[in-house]
């Protein structure tokens, strides 16, 4: 994918890499809400271990009800334009969620991305 998603504030952003997970990988039985939370507790965690690079992260709220999300989609994404000039590039790690992944991901991540405000999410980074 070279095409280039812009942000709520006009940055042009690059998936950098793309993740698919289930939701509740490793939970077989249990109620709905209980799980919700253990997962929503420790995806900061997860995130981090399937994209390490420094970057900012940012976990998007968990849809309630009496149904779990199937997915999680966790997106590594890059802007050539640092947030300061001593940076090379700043850096978004995103973490949505998903029941359907039958849909191509630029579809999926365009609305998605449009609604960041990465001067207040992403860091900087350097090569």
């Amino acid at each position: 994918m070279n095409d280039a998603f812009k942000t709520q504030c006009d940055r042009s952003v690059y998936i950098h890499g793309v993740h698919f997970d289930h939701f509740a990988r490793g939970i077989y039985a249990g109620e709905p809400d209980i799980i919700r939370d253990f997962v929503m507790d420790s995806l900061p965690d997860r995130v981090r271990g399937i994209f390490p690079a420094k970057s900012g992260v940012f976990i998007a709220p968990c849809p309630d009800g009496d149904d779990n999300p199937t997915w999680i989609v966790v997106c590594e994404l890059q802007c050539v334009d640092p947030l300061s000039p001593n940076a090379h590039y700043s850096a978004l790690t995103c973490c949505w969620f998903a029941n359907d992944i039958a849909v191509p991901i630029a579809q999926f991540v365009a609305p998605l991305i449009a609604q960041l405000d990465w001067a207040a999410l992403a860091m900087d980074a350097h090569y």
